[in-house]
């Protein structure tokens, strides 16, 4: 049995083997040809400007802190607008910001009237307490006032410009 099974075996490999060699080709199969569209090419310009769907990020996050409180008259800028470091973006209405410079004006000149008049005041305790003609507690009142005043001038003077800084 065995035998036949080898035998048949070998009788088929040999027809597969003649057939596979033999010099007949089978006949092909003509497939239809597929439709083509042409285009003929023409110059033309092409816009140079393209629109796509973005979200665009800003390199820094800036937080606007007003030095003065009040109300906005104009807004100097526009959203999306490129702003310098120091360029104004808003003007705040201006009339308590003159006031307050005026009221200032005023605190600094009173202040160097009364500096003045400590000044003089002092000198002439300076003078006749070198001649023992007041009190050392007369001289020391009159220094404690000079140094206030002089304080005062000070003091009225700063706030005069932080009321010009404001404005």
């Amino acid at each position: 049995m065995k035998l036949f099974q080898n035998n048949t075996i070998l009788a088929l490999s040999v027809v597969l083997l003649l057939t596979a060699c033999s010099k007949e080709e089978a006949p092909k199969i003509q497939m239809p040809p597929q439709p083509v569209t042409t285009m003929s090419a023409k110059s033309e310009d092409l816009p140079l400007s393209f629109t796509y769907p973005a979200k665009l990020v800003s390199d820094y996050d800036v937080i606007i802190k007003p030095q003065v409180s009040g109300v906005i008259v104009n807004k100097l800028f526009k959203a999306g607008d490129k702003v310098k470091k120091g360029q104004t973006l808003f003007i705040v209405e201006q009339d308590k910001f003159k006031a307050s410079v005026d009221s200032a004006y005023g605190q600094a000149l009173m202040a160097k009237a009364t500096f003045e008049n400590a000044s003089k005041d002092f000198n002439r305790s300076k003078a006749l307490f070198s001649k023992n003609a007041i009190s050392q507690k007369e001289y020391d009142s009159s220094l404690a006032t000079f140094n206030n005043a002089k304080a005062s001038l000070t003091t009225a003077r700063a706030q005069l410009a932080n009321a010009r800084i404001d404005l």
